[in-house]
Parts: structure tokens; sequence; C-alpha cells
């Protein structure tokens, strides 16, 4: 009983966020029911994440994270545009999920956010502006939630995955060399890719080193 009412409340929190982005949060997009599906991945979302975590605070947390990746992951898609109001409200749900859920280790959690965005900020500039100022936020506000060493893995397996999709557009032409690609689903991506896996794939890294 207790997953059917987890897998309503995601429903509702799927809505309630499309909602509050077309209402409240100054977007300059409309995605009031364009995304009709986001409500139920929304509910999958919240139900996969109590399922692993057990019903505890830092389930609502990673829950709230991860849908609000997925909003992120649609607009970019389709508007390319990561919204500033989504990226600030995981400041400030990192920061109160540091303080309230696990040991807080502040050097870390700094330096992976100054680094993280420093890094992308490079590569935007060397890229002629292939890196988007949403993309440089984003991977800013995932370094607070993950730190060191989960960022890293991000960025690589991001890195990744665009360049692989990148290569397989561009031998289907389905996009040339000049044209871009949003980057934020890649890193949304990676992030579940960390969150579930994460500690197994480091672990093979030091062994293997």
């Amino acid at each position: 009983m207790i997953y059917v009412l987890i897998f309503m409340t995601g429903l509702v929190m799927g809505r309630i966020t499309l909602f509050s982005l077309d209402k409240f949060w100054n977007c300059s997009v409309k995605i009031l029911n364009k995304f009709p599906l986001l409500e139920l991945s929304s509910a999958v979302i919240y139900l996969g994440i109590f399922y692993l975590f057990g019903i505890n605070l830092a389930a609502i947390f990673y829950s709230l994270l991860f849908s609000s990746l997925l909003v992120i992951t649609l607009t970019d898609l389709k508007y390319y545009l990561i919204p500033n109001s989504i990226v600030f409200g995981l400041l400030i749900l990192g920061l109160a999920f540091h303080l309230t859920t696990r040991p807080f280790n502040f050097l870390n959690a700094a330096l992976s956010f100054i680094l993280a965005g420093v890094f992308f900020l490079i590569l935007q500039i060397f890229s002629g502006g292939g890196m988007g100022g949403g993309d440089i936020k984003l991977i800013s506000i995932l370094g607070l939630w993950f730190g060191f060493p989960g960022i890293a893995l991000i960025i690589f397996i991001s890195a990744l995955i665009g360049s692989v999709i990148g290569i397989i557009l561009i031998m289907m032409k389905f996009k040339n060399r000049k044209q871009g690609l949003p980057f934020g689903p890649f890193i949304v991506f990676a992030t579940l890719i960390v969150f579930l896996v994460g500690d197994q794939i480091w672990a093979l890294y030091l062994k293997a080193f």
C-alpha cells in the first residue's frame, strides 16, 4: 500500500513541477501539458528510489533531485534550455541534503562545485560556445550534490556518451559537425549511472590502477 501512495505522490509531484515552471518560476517556455509522460516518469522515479533506499529523508531528496533532472532533460531536448529556477532550486536542495541527511564535507563539496564549473567553462571557451551556460551551472550543482569522485565520473561518462552519440548522428547524417547537441540529457544520464553504480565504477577504476 505504501508504494501505491509513493507512486501517486510521484504523479502529483510531476504535475506540480510542470505547473510551477509554467506559472511561478518565470520560465520563458510554456511546457505545461506538453510532456504528458512526465508525470508517469516522475512516479516511476519516486517508486524506484524509495524501493532502493527505503522510506527516509535521503530518498525524498534524491526523488526531488531526479524529478528536477527529468524536467531539465525534457526542456533541454526540446528548447535547448536549462531553466535557472530549477538549477537554483537544486542548489538549495543540495545544501539542505548535506546539512540534514549526511555529514557535510565542506571542502569536498565546495571544490567539486567550483572545479566542475570551471572545467565546463573552459570547455565552453575552447568549443566556441558549444557548451551552454546552463550546462556549466548544472554540472556545478551536481558537484555539490555528489562531490568527488562522483562528479569526476559524471563528467567523464557524460562526455563519453555525448561523443559516441554525436559521432553516430554525424555518421548517419542526422547532424553535421557544426550543429550542437543539447548536453544536459547526457549529464543527467551520467548522473543516473553514478547514482546507481558509481561506487562500483570507482572501485573498479582504483583496482585497475
